[in-house]
């Protein structure tokens, strides 16, 4: 969803996504299936995070993924965290 103001425009966050976290230790089949699925039925949001170890493969999937389905990467957000370690504190 769009929302203009000033001649701006932004994208609303989509309030629920689908988490990663779980998916650390799939197969890159198992994960492109479930990922691809997830566009199909409207996913828009994916959670990532440094810790999972599977950032990478997502994104790479994703990459591939999207135009299969006529998206682009502004279709879909992508949310990180970021361990306490490497904050910079």
């Amino acid at each position: 969803m769009n929302i203009s103001s000033d001649n701006q425009t932004f994208s609303k966050i989509p309030k629920i996504g689908l988490g990663t976290f779980q998916l650390k230790n799939q197969t890159e089949e198992e994960l492109r299936a479930l990922l691809s699925n997830a566009l199909k039925i409207g996913y828009r949001l994916f959670d990532l995070a440094e810790c999972y170890k599977n950032s990478k493969m997502v994104c790479s999937i994703l990459s591939q993924e999207l135009p299969k389905l006529n998206l682009t990467r502004k279709d879909i957000f992508l949310t990180s965290k970021i361990q306490p370690k490497d904050q910079g504190l």
